[in-house]
């Protein structure tokens, strides 16, 4: 008996979209779980919000960062036919800009980082 949920194989698919496509730049799985008529809810600047689009970021972030590894915090996956469809998300791109050397905090807002 198969007690995996229909939740369970959503994040399977969304956890091997992370670690595949944007860990590995492995886009011919890109190709296989990403729908044709994907919509992004949350684009990045100068972005699509379609397939092309993320396709585009995921291929510009393979580029400048090759060792890009994502960590991911929490997960609620959505996907139809096996296929990614939608996407909604945050990125921590203060932190990604603190890590390159893109940003120094200065005066109180170095303190309170400290402080967390």
């Amino acid at each position: 008996m198969n007690s995996t949920s229909s939740s369970d194989v959503a994040k399977a698919v969304v956890r091997r979209n992370t670690e595949e496509v944007q860990g590995k730049g492995n886009f011919d799985v890109f190709e296989e779980i990403f729908a044709d008529d994907f919509v992004d809810h949350t684009t990045q600047p100068n972005m699509t919000p379609d397939k092309a689009g993320v396709r585009r970021l995921y291929t510009y972030m393979r580029e400048a960062f090759p060792d890009f590894h994502a960590k991911i915090h929490w997960q609620l996956a959505d996907v139809r036919n096996g296929k990614i469809t939608d996407h909604w998300g945050v990125g921590n791109l203060l932190s990604l800009m603190q890590q390159v050397g893109g940003w120094k905090p200065s005066g109180s807002v170095a303190i309170a980082l400290k402080a967390n």
